[in-house]
């Protein structure tokens, strides 16, 4: 398979002469990786129903409550209250419409759910901020909370490297290390495990803030 067959939509062909150019659609690479990056956010805060619910609801446009169900495959009283959890977090809107009434009857209201993806991006660009806002607190609280005790580490492990480029016996080396309690040393690798999720959790977010700004670089079209 070629470029324009794996690039997932990205890359184009252009002209017949010879092999042809290829183009890059960067506004549609950023339309798709919006929407997954929205998709990730839906996930986190509801659960993986709810992001096929927006999903499903982004691919048909406009769709009423009853075909939600019928298409997502959910039973009926899940699919309302994450249609609404949806609703409470913007995530997708609702419009009213009338149907033309039948011979006799009078005039039907129905609602249709879709997505207003360019709101939808500024709420999920919100998120990161908020998020990202409280992993580095949160960092900052871990670093802050256990200073004194990495600094021990830090000096401990200093002083052994010393003693090794010195040559001294293991059992002289043996004893630095022990001044690190198996209490201290537990709190140790907790902080660290921490700070490494944090630190994961952080370059995410700073990933989608990527992909949030870079879609909103191309005007607006509804």
């Amino acid at each position: 398979m070629g470029l324009e067959e794996n690039g997932g939509g990205f890359v184009r062909r252009v002209g017949d002469a010879g092999s042809g150019q290829f183009t890059v659609r960067s506004r549609h690479a950023a339309l798709q990786l919006v929407l997954c990056a929205l998709e990730h956010c839906v996930t986190e805060r509801l659960g993986s129903k709810a992001a096929r619910i927006f999903r499903l609801i982004y691919t048909k446009k406009y769709i009423e409550e009853d075909d939600i169900q019928k298409n997502a495959m959910l039973v009926n009283k899940e699919c309302k209250q994450l249609t609404y959890k949806l609703m409470e977090e913007h995530f997708i809107s609702v419009q009213p419409m009338r149907k033309p009434a039948s011979a006799g009857g009078m005039a039907k209201a129905i609602y249709l759910y879709h997505v207003k993806l360019h709101s939808v991006a500024y709420t999920g660009l919100e998120m990161c901020y908020r998020s990202l806002h409280n992993v580095l607190r949160r960092a900052a609280h871990e670093r802050s909370a256990h200073a004194r005790l990495v600094d021990k580490q830090r000096r401990v492990r200093t002083i052994v490297h010393g003693m090794r480029l010195r040559g001294e016996t293991q059992r002289n080396i043996d004893d630095v290390e022990e001044t690190l309690t198996p209490p201290e040393l537990a709190v140790l690798q907790g902080v660290e495990k921490r700070l490494k999720q944090l630190s994961t959790a952080e370059l995410e977010l700073d990933r989608n803030l990527f992909i949030f700004k870079w879609y909103f670089m191309y005007p607006y079209v509804e």
